[in-house]
């Protein structure tokens, strides 16, 4: 994109992401200025500490909010939880 150079764009077409990922990336959105992890634990079944060790093992900060991760990190963090 020319007006935000750093902003990058995801090569994943939405139509073939799983269901389970759409819903995550619903779910990073769901509560303004929270960070991933208190607003996917707060509203699922998933253990702050489970999602601390995703998050851990694809090298995403703990205090990251949905709006930092790409579409193959949500891909990827959604296959782990």
């Amino acid at each position: 994109c020319q007006i935000y150079p750093e902003y990058k764009t995801s090569s994943l077409d939405p139509d073939t992401l799983g269901k389970k990922t759409v819903e995550l990336i619903g779910l990073a959105f769901a509560q303004r200025r929270k960070t991933l992890i208190n607003t996917v634990s707060n509203t699922t079944d998933f253990t702050k500490e489970n999602l601390k060790a995703a998050l851990g093992k694809l090298e995403i900060s703990e205090t990251s909010r949905g709006e930092a991760l790409t579409m193959e990190q949500f891909a990827e963090l959604s296959n782990l939880i």
